[in-house]
């Protein structure tokens, strides 16, 4: 069972693929594993206990809460009640 070179042009052009997924993948895990929307939803729910609720979608106030308590800045919080 011989292979032809069309087949083998197949096979090495999946693995350099699989190896690009995962080299991507693996480069951006850090950033990954905090998950996207943490910040907001976290920041949210601290505003609401500081009695900040009234404030929920001021980009300002939410700023400076995901600053403070979750450590860095994820995307505002804009989902409706």
């Amino acid at each position: 069972m011989t292979s032809t070179r069309s087949e083998q042009l197949k096979d090495a052009l999946t693995i350099l693929l699989l190896a690009l997924v995962v080299g991507f993948c693996s480069g951006h895990f850090a950033l990954r594993q905090q998950g996207l929307d943490f910040p907001d939803f976290y920041a949210a729910s601290l505003m609401v206990l500081h009695r900040h609720g009234h404030q929920i979608y001021d980009p300002n106030v939410q700023y400076q809460f995901q600053r403070e308590y979750a450590g860095r800045i994820g995307s505002y919080f804009i989902h409706p009640s």
